[in-house]
């Protein structure tokens, strides 16, 4: 045997440089490192805002259009059952789309009408 065999150099786990070029420690990440540029900000930003719209195939969200959301209808004196009692308010959770469906339910016409909140905002029929 060789004398370059036998021989080894000496680990230095004190000598911080020595143990990382030699892969004995995987050296310290600093979060500097993580920084990210300005166009991954940019990216993050617009993935961000279509994440908050909502998946649709024309880049628009109307999820008050497919939720259920509080339906208020005001109407002028309209003859309930007992013929002696007025209701002037009807309100139920319903979609959008059945707005239509609830006043024909009711019989209510449109010039009983006073007002339609949905989810809050006055609605026009």
């Amino acid at each position: 045997m060789s004398q370059n065999q036998n021989t080894r150099e000496p680990i230095h786990p004190k000598n911080d440089a020595w143990m990382v070029a030699n892969f004995g420690r995987v050296p310290k990440v600093t979060p500097i490192s993580f920084k990210k540029t300005d166009e991954e900000r940019r990216q993050l930003n617009k993935l961000s805002r279509r994440a908050r719209k909502g998946p649709n195939s024309n880049n628009e969200w109307h999820p008050d259009n497919s939720l259920e959301h509080r339906l208020t209808i005001h109407v002028k004196n309209q003859v309930t059952i007992d013929k002696n009692k007025f209701k002037t308010t009807y309100s139920c959770m319903c979609q959008k789309a059945d707005i239509l469906l609830i006043l024909n339910l009711h019989n209510i016409k449109k010039d009983q009408i006073v007002k339609i909140y949905w989810n809050g905002k006055i609605q026009s029929i």
